[in-house]
């Protein structure tokens, strides 16, 4: 690679979100015969691809994948990343035993989604330059007490997912979730809680504080059993800002939204499973026992594509039939 050619690439990674670097590159490459080019251009071209444009823009990928990874071959999950605009856009990184190597290829991630040992924390996030990351998923809190610390080197994250460590267990990462708010635009979180047995008071240190007041939208994903309720009265006594509460397990999310009396009363009860058993489903008509179901403004059960009978689906049915006012 060619001085000029490098300067040009390294605009490109200074510059993630503009289109012209990336289309002075790909004139330039052209002019070299180099196929990055000529895909450079398919992707960055105007309005809907042809169905000839979408077979050579694949047919150049799978020729060309490794190379144009670079030094991320070796982690980037082959079945699990996308290039947009030419360049690595999302990505899983399957680093196992591994870190990830520093590169400036990482410039351009927006999505990254770990996958791996999440006993080992992966310092080398912070060697890298992560200018378009906006989404990180299945982050371990070792590093994320790291990043807190450095938040410059993520200026436009919004959106993280903490993996599931034993948070009780770790002051550090008790810690690191508390200074979450040290990242700037980060509104969106996702946090995993292990602990057993367990009650909502015991995660105080996930909604006292600031992390709650700076959040659009926050998921705590738990194991049974399920205090929902404990967990919207916490919640919403302490984020008046917050448009989404989500309370998952396994099988259930639990989905509250500001409602029209601003308060968090709509609820969506989302089914994640494939299995028929009602066992699950008395879990939730149990959760939903705890909840102010009369001062829900709206409610709504989303099984996607799982058929329970209607006999299996009457007691919770009659549940919020009969102690919501939605039905009269």
């Amino acid at each position: 690679m060619g001085p000029t050619t490098r300067a040009l690439f390294a605009e490109v990674y200074a510059r993630p979100d503009d289109d012209a670097p990336r289309l002075v590159l790909a004139d330039h490459l052209l002019e070299l015969g180099d196929p990055r080019g000529e895909f450079l251009a398919l992707q960055l071209a105007k309005g809907k691809p042809t169905p000839s444009a979408r077979r050579k823009e694949k047919a150049l990928l799978e020729k060309h994948r490794v190379a144009w990874l670079g030094p991320l071959a070796e982690v980037v999950n082959p079945y699990h990343h996308v290039f947009r605009r030419g360049f690595l856009a999302e990505v899983m990184a399957d680093f196992g035993g591994n870190t990830l190597p520093p590169a400036d290829e990482w410039a351009t991630v927006e999505r990254l989604r770990l996958r791996g040992d999440r006993t080992i924390e992966v310092p080398a996030l912070l060697d890298s330059p992560f200018r378009a990351l906006r989404e990180i998923e299945a982050l371990d809190a070792g590093t994320l007490a790291t990043m807190v610390t450095q938040p410059e080197a993520y200026p436009r994250l919004t959106t993280l997912s903490v993996a599931g460590l034993s948070f009780e267990q770790s002051p550090r990462a008790r810690e690191a979730v508390r200074r979450i708010p040290a990242l700037p635009l980060v509104d969106d979180v996702s946090l995993t809680l292990n602990r057993h047995p367990w009650t909502v008071e015991d995660f105080a240190w996930v909604y006292d504080g600031d992390l709650v007041r700076r959040l659009r939208r926050l998921e705590v994903r738990l194991s049974q059993p399920l205090d929902v309720a404990g967990w919207r009265e916490a919640i919403e006594a302490r984020a008046s800002d917050l448009q989404e509460l989500v309370v998952a397990t396994g099988y259930f999310s639990f989905v509250f939204q500001r409602g029209p009396d601003a308060g968090l009363s709509a609820l969506r009860v989302l089914w994640h499973g494939v299995t028929h058993d009602a066992r699950h489903l008395t879990g939730v008509t149990a959760a939903l026992r705890g909840l102010p179901l009369d001062a829900l403004t709206s409610f709504a059960l989303d099984l996607g594509e799982t058929r329970f009978s209607p006999n299996q689906l009457a007691p919770l049915r009659n549940l919020v039939e009969r102690q919501t006012r939605l039905s009269r």
